[in-house]
């Protein structure tokens, strides 16, 4: 029974990597890119494998900075994160240690690092990786089984995703993967009437946070619109505007994204107990009276994102 069930769970495996394969050649498979938070994604990923990881007494360890996201298919990275991660616990025997780790590579590029300390790759048998007409599959350090295309649907997610795919290994001493992933642009939107406050907020933000973009919005109406056309990483909105305040924008938001994740901050000139219950009640808890302290603003910005 036991031989049946690892031999059946081995063909499902390659019959499910060879139609995610077929879909992402013919286009069947929609690339649906979301801004995602690196650390979080990776966590998620792996932690299905934390059963096969503790029966081997492998540690599986992560090195991933906070602040890094990336623009991807949450669903299709997560399944290469896995496929990669998997292999390395597979062929690493007992004891031992695999590391997932990532940071930026070049300008707007994210590179993931997986890597182990296993049975490395003969050299003979590395040209048959990421092939569909080459399957190659080894036996894992206890014996575990691949269908053999695991290697391959990777290779196929990350060129869909525009990123580059390469890796390093020692027979005996094990190997390490490297693939990119287009990096999300740090997006502020910031909802403001009086163009002299917009310019003064912008500068603010970008002395201190460099590596963010600062995005216009006039009024509340303007920013629904811009809202799904940038995702942006946060958003900052005075309270007092003409035609629609900051609590009946952030209703609107949540009435069209259900499960909006994207923090808020609001700016008021006046901020009493019932504006603060009405923010709460929405889910907004960062509110900073004008005129704005430059280092506590910064200092809610980044709260508000690590």
């Amino acid at each position: 029974m036991r031989y049946i069930y690892d031999a059946s769970k081995t063909q499902l495996e390659l019959i499910n990597c060879l139609l995610d394969w077929s879909r992402l050649q013919t286009g069947r498979i929609k690339i649906d890119p979301v801004r995602l938070n690196v650390k979080t994604m990776v966590s998620t990923a792996i932690t299905p494998l934390t059963g096969d990881a503790v029966r081997k007494n492998i540690d599986v360890k992560i090195d991933i900075p906070p602040d890094l996201n990336i623009n991807a298919d949450e669903r299709l990275i997560s399944q290469a994160v896995y496929n990669l991660t998997s292999n390395a616990i597979k062929f690493t025997p007992e004891g031992k240690e695999v590391l997932v780790s990532s940071s930026r590579f070049k300008e707007g590029m994210i590179e993931f690092v997986i890597k182990d300390e296993g049975l490395g790759i003969a050299e003979e048998n590395q040209t048959k990786l990421f092939k569909i007409d080459q399957k190659f599959s080894l036996v894992g350090t206890t014996g575990e089984k691949g269908s053999g295309l695991g290697l391959t649907l990777v290779k196929e997610i990350i060129d869909k995703h525009g990123g580059q795919i390469w890796f390093y290994t020692q027979l005996g001493e094990g190997s390490e993967f490297h693939f990119t992933v287009t990096e999300s642009k740090n997006i502020i939107l910031l909802v403001e009437d009086d163009k002299e406050v917009r310019t003064q907020y912008k500068n603010i933000i970008e002395q201190a946070l460099p590596n963010f973009e600062v995005n216009f919005a006039d009024n509340g109406y303007q920013a629904i619109g811009l809202y799904h056309d940038m995702i942006p990483t946060i958003i900052i909105t005075d309270h007092d505007m003409q035609l629609m305040n900051g609590i009946q924008l952030v209703e609107a938001i949540q009435k069209k994204e259900s499960n909006r994740t994207v923090p808020i901050i609001i700016i008021s000139e006046i901020i009493n107990d019932d504006i603060s219950k009405k923010y709460n009640k929405l889910g907004v808890d960062r509110i900073i009276t004008k005129p704005v302290d430059n280092d506590k603003f910064i200092q809610m910005i980044r709260e508000c994102l690590y």
